[in-house]
């Protein structure tokens, strides 16, 4: 008879499976609008302001038509002047959130600076027309089995807060926008619609003289998951509050873009239930940029809540 070496038997029934992790994107994020979600933060600043983050081989970035990792920035190349955005934090910040088992992301980089909505619109706009077919593309381009385009990042409208009348149109277009660009940019065989994250403008220190519209233009980013919500379209907007720029009064500096990179991710990661006990909606609030009051305590607080890690 054989020794018993005390263990209890093991049941292969109880046996946990393995889990396996994946080597190409299975969270798909296409990144739109202009310059601020491009990114325009001073490269120097991401590595000399404060520790540098490791760069992660798990969040891969669309390059010239094939997955490339690990991403660094500038993640585009619309402009020479492509910097620091909030993509690259986004990915950062929502990795640490997913299931072991989908712990990969890609970000598709369509952002170009300097364009009015007008080239976003769904009949007819040209980079509509090119961000959906890359999304498409990289979608199925992943060896993953379960890829998907899991959300759309959106930041655009100062190059329409220049002139009355396109702010005036800015609601309409933003939700014919929000309405067709998540749905044009899935693989047709997709059963669902990804959640589009807006941003607000940092209207607090937007140049009032080339930007007198700022405000109405946010006010429409802000009311945009109202307006869409009733129609079934899951949108969620993340605040610029606090948030300052690189001293031209016009683009988010590193630390400030890699800030709302966050609060992108804590947007998303409500909409999909993965958010940890203490993000809440108040640290998503909209529209207070637009509050004339002035709060600092309520910014710094603001601050530390959403860039918690």
């Amino acid at each position: 008879m054989a020794e018993s070496n005390g263990s209890p038997p093991v049941d292969p029934d109880e046996e946990k499976e393995e889990i396996v992790v994946p080597t190409q994107p299975v969270h798909v994020f296409l990144l739109a609008g202009q310059s601020n979600m491009a990114g325009r933060g001073v490269l120097a600043d991401d590595a000399t302001t404060r520790e540098a983050p490791a760069l992660d081989d798990r969040i891969f970035v669309w390059k010239d038509g094939a997955w490339a990792a690990p991403a660094h920035h500038p993640l585009h190349s619309d402009k020479d002047t492509a910097g620091v955005g909030p993509g690259l934090s986004f990915a950062r910040e929502i990795i640490q959130a997913l299931p072991a088992a989908e712990r990969c992301v890609g970000l598709v980089p369509c952002a170009v600076g300097g364009t009015a909505i007008a080239r976003w619109e769904p009949d007819g706009g040209d980079l509509f027309a090119a961000a959906a077919d890359a999304a498409k593309a990289s979608v199925e381009a992943s060896a993953a089995a379960d890829a998907r385009l899991s959300g759309v990042l959106w930041h655009q409208g100062e190059s329409d807060a220049d002139d009355a009348a396109r702010a005036a149109a800015y609601p309409d277009a933003l939700a014919r926008v929000a309405r067709s660009l998540p749905e044009r940019a899935c693989c047709d065989a997709a059963d669902f619609v990804p959640v589009m994250i807006v941003g607000e403008l940092g209207v607090n220190f937007l140049d009032a003289k080339r930007f007198p519209h700022a405000r109405a233009v946010n006010d429409a980013i802000c009311k945009a998951p109202g307006v869409l919500d009733q129609e079934g379209r899951l949108v969620s907007v993340c605040s610029a509050l606090g948030l300052s720029h690189l001293g031209d009064n016009l683009h988010f500096d590193a630390l400030s873009a890699e800030i709302l990179g966050r609060r992108y991710a804590h947007a998303w990661l409500l909409t999909e239930g993965l958010a940890p006990p203490d993000l809440h909606d108040f640290a998503l609030a909209p529209g207070f940029l637009n509050d004339e009051v002035d709060r600092p305590w309520y910014s710094r607080f603001f601050g530390m809540i959403t860039c918690a890690t």
